[in-house]
């Protein structure tokens, strides 16, 4: 396991892996195309749907938001 031979990296705290795993995450070549016929499924249904009804399509800045609400900083309340 690649984080044996990191093992200061234990030290991190939850926020700092998490961070971390993001930053790295950004690393990765994203430009290999779909080729999952699942996916590539789901992405045409989901474009014929909006095709046919462009109200059910959202922002970016809201998905995003929502998204960083859920998975980054955690539920509020």
């Amino acid at each position: 396991m690649i984080l044996d031979r990191f093992q200061e990296l234990m030290k991190l705290t939850n926020e700092e892996r998490a961070q971390l795993s993001h930053e790295l995450s950004r690393t990765v070549n994203t430009d290999e195309p779909i080729t999952d016929p699942e996916i590539i499924g789901a992405m045409e249904r989901n474009m014929e749907a909006y095709r046919q009804d462009p109200s059910l399509g959202r922002e970016w800045s809201e998905v995003r938001t929502e998204l960083r609400a859920q998975y980054i900083d955690g539920p509020r309340g």
